[in-house]
């Protein structure tokens, strides 16, 4: 179709229509509890529910993207790339019992004042559903104006209901966890019509875990005016592994083509499909 164009270097143009649309409802609740000896409990946790049928052109996270189909976007109505259902935080505040005003040590020698007393410990657990993957492809055919533009990728048909596509045996190797994703339950949409029946965001990643960890403390100086902060943070303390989301475009397709293996479908490989291992930050803060 290319060699057909007037100016055959114009690969694509971009149109923009108030089309879109977006709904956002959630349940949000919150426990708040001051315990005695300077202990502070909080959890938050949400319930929601985002809907809409585009993301931005910047926003192409796990295959969404814009509208796939200009003549009917209300088929692209499917959950936001950013809707993640369950969301649960945990936070507790802990002064460490020792030192002025504490439990222990409220008359301690000045040195062990300076050393042990005053610390606070700060813990913080995250529990969040996965985010959504849109299973996508791209056609090879004469019918399709340009095949260069990332924006417009088409999604495939599901041979049965979502579920089906979620892979029951993970093999891990060196680089790489496979088998996340089932190719055998796709199909290529076969002739004229290159919209296939997957829809929007239908399919999840792996649950999001992790504990925090962050210790604190102030040194008095001269006065009680100049006082040195010291915290030391650590991310994912117990360095659990998080996985984002998986390879989800078939690639390039011929329309009618039986899918045997396609590339990067259904695997986690590279920094992108991870979220980062623990992380230990220091941080010094002097006040005067």
């Amino acid at each position: 179709m290319l060699n057909r164009r007037p100016i055959a270097n114009f690969t694509d143009i971009l149109t923009e229509t108030n089309a879109g649309f977006l709904s956002y409802n959630a349940l949000q609740t919150k426990l708040e509890r001051r315990f005695a000896d300077g202990l502070f409990l909080i959890n938050s946790f949400t319930w929601s529910r985002g809907i809409n049928n585009s993301s931005a052109d910047l926003e192409a996270n796990n295959g969404d993207g814009a509208v796939t189909n200009i003549a009917n976007p209300a088929g692209d109505r499917g959950p936001s790339g950013y809707n993640q259902p369950l969301n649960d935080t945990t936070s507790v505040i802990a002064d460490v019992p020792f030192g002025r005003g504490r439990r222990f040590g409220a008359n301690a020698p000045a040195w062990e004042q300076q050393v042990l007393g005053g610390w606070q410990l700060t813990g913080i657990n995250i529990v969040a559903s996965g985010v959504p993957i849109d299973l996508s492809y791209t056609a090879n055919t004469n019918q399709v104006v340009s095949t260069t533009s990332s924006v417009y990728s088409l999604r495939p048909n599901l041979v049965s209901t979502p579920q089906a596509v979620y892979g029951t045996t993970l093999t891990k190797t060196n680089s790489s966890l496979n088998g996340y994703l089932n190719i055998n339950a796709l199909t290529i949409p076969d002739g004229a019509q290159l919209f296939g029946n997957a829809g929007r965001n239908d399919l999840r990643g792996p649950a999001f875990g992790q504990f925090d960890l962050a210790a604190h403390k102030k040194f008095t100086l001269l006065t009680d005016r100049q006082t040195l902060e010291f915290r030391i943070e650590a991310f994912n303390v117990l360095n659990s592994t998080n996985y984002i989301a998986p390879g989800s475009s078939l690639g390039t397709v011929k329309s009618g083509t039986n899918l045997g293996s396609s590339g990067s479908f259904g695997q986690f490989s590279g920094a992108t499909s991870v979220f980062p291992s623990r992380q230990v930050q220091l941080a010094l803060r002097l006040a005067f």
